[in-house]
C-alpha cells in the first residue's frame, strides 16, 4: 500500500472523518456484539470503496458532509458481506486474524453482519436520499444472489466462464458500481455521468475480484491475511481454473487439491488459466478507465484512474 497513498491522498482528511463516524456507530453496542464486529472492521481494511465514492465527488466538485456518512454506510454493507461470506465458506482467517465466526462462533457472526446493516441503513436513511437507499437496498439483493449462486455452483465442474463472471458481477462488481454511483449522484452529476461513473465501477469492480481470485493462487498467506488456494479448497471453481475444465483434466486436479500452492501455481500457469485471467482483468480495467475520458483533469480524477492500475497490481 506504501506506492498507492496517491489515490488516498486527495480525500486523507475526509477519510479521517469516516474512521470517526465507524468509531461511533459500535458505541451503543453491547460488548458481546461490538468486541466482534470492532474485530473485521478495524482490521486493516483497505477503505478502497469509501475513498473512492470520496474521490468521485472531489472529481465533480466537492465533498458535503452527506457523503462522509455514505461512505462510512458503503464500507458497514462491504464488512458485513465479509462476515457472512465467511460463515458460509466456513472461513478461519480474514485479514489475518481469526474470523468473527471463527473466534465467537456462527451465531454470532450472523448477527453482526445484520447489525453492520441495520446501521448502514440508518446512515442511508438519515444522510442519503430515496434514489440512494433504493440502490443500495438492490445492491444488497445483488450481492445476496451472487453468493446464493456461487454456493450453488460449488464443487460443479462444468462451470462455464459466463457462470463465473455473473457471480462475480452481482457478489463484488454490484458494490463497487454502486459506489460510484452514488459519488456520481451525490455530486450532481447528470445521468450521462452517472452512467458512465456506475460502468466505470462495475469494471473496476469484475478486474478487482479477477485479480483476487488470481491471489488466492499465487500470493501466500502472510499477505493475503486468509489461507492461499481456498477458492478450490471450498469447492469454487474461479477464472483461472476454466482451461483445466475445458480440457478435461480438472477432475485429477481436484483429487490432489492437497498440493502445495506453488505446485498449483505451475499447474494453472502451464494450463493458461493464470494468464487469461490476468489478461481479462486488464480488458476490464482498459474498459473502465474509457468511462472517465468523458470528466477533466483533476487530482481527484488522476487518483481514481491510480485506483484502477492498483487494482490489478495489488499483492493482497
Amino acid at each position: 500500500m506504501k506506492d498507492f497513498q496517491s489515490f488516498y491522498s486527495p480525500v486523507k482528511e475526509e477519510l479521517t472523518i469516516v474512521e470517526e463516524i465507524l468509531n461511533n456507530q459500535l458505541k451503543d453496542v453491547p460488548d458481546e456484539l461490538s468486541t466482534p464486529a470492532s474485530s473485521l472492521l478495524f482490521a486493516n481494511g483497505k477503505r478502497l470503496r469509501p475513498a473512492l465514492l470520496l474521490n468521485i465527488c472531489k472529481m465533480l466538485g466537492r465533498v458535503e458532509k452527506r457523503a462522509l456518512y455514505i461512505a462510512a454506510g458503503i464500507e458497514l454493507v462491504h464488512t458485513a458481506s465479509l462476515v457472512h461470506d465467511d460463515v458460509i465458506d466456513e472461513a478461519n482467517m480474514r485479514r489475518g486474524n481469526p474470523s468473527v465466526n471463527a473466534k465467537w462462533g456462527n451465531k454470532i457472526a450472523v448477527l453482526v453482519g445484520d447489525l453492520l446493516v441495520a446501521k448502514a441503513a440508518r446512515l442511508f436513511l438519515k444522510w442519503g436520499n430515496t434514489r440512494i437507499f433504493s440502490l443500495i437496498a438492490k445492491t444488497v439483493e445483488m450481492m445476496s444472489r451472487g453468493e446464493a449462486m456461487e454456493l450453488l455452483l460449488r464443487g460443479k465442474e462444468e462451470i462455464k466462464e459466463r457462470d463465473y463472471l455473473k457471480v462475480i458481477e452481482l457478489k463484488t462488481a454490484s458494490l463497487f458500481s454502486a459506489t460510484a454511483r452514488i459519488g456520481a449522484i451525490l455530486g450532481n452529476a447528470n445521468r450521462e455521468k452517472e452512467k458512465r461513473l456506475s460502468l466505470f465501477g462495475k469494471y473496476i469492480g469484475l478486474a478487482f475480484q479477477i485479480t483476487d481470485d488470481i491471489l488466492n493462487i499465487t500470493s501466500d498467506e502472510k499477505r493475503m491475511g486468509k489461507p492461499s488456494i481456498s477458492d478450490i479448497k471450498e469447492g469454487n471453481l474461479t477464472l483461472p481454473f476454466i482451461p483445466l475444465i475445458k480440457k478435461g483434466i480438472l477432475r485429477d486436479l481436484l483429487v490432489q487439491y492437497r498440493l502445495e500452492r506453488e505446485d498449483l501455481r505451475k499447474k494453472l500457469e502451464e494450463s493458461g488459466g493464470l494468464g487469461k485471467a490476468r489478461r481479462k482483468a486488464e480488458i476490464f480495467i482498459n474498459k473502465a478507465k474509457n468511462f472517465l475520458d468523458f470528466f477533466p483533469p483533476s487530482p481527484a480524477k488522476e487518483a481514481v484512474l491510480q485506483l484502477s492500475d492498483f487494482i490489478i497490481s495489488r499483492e493482497r
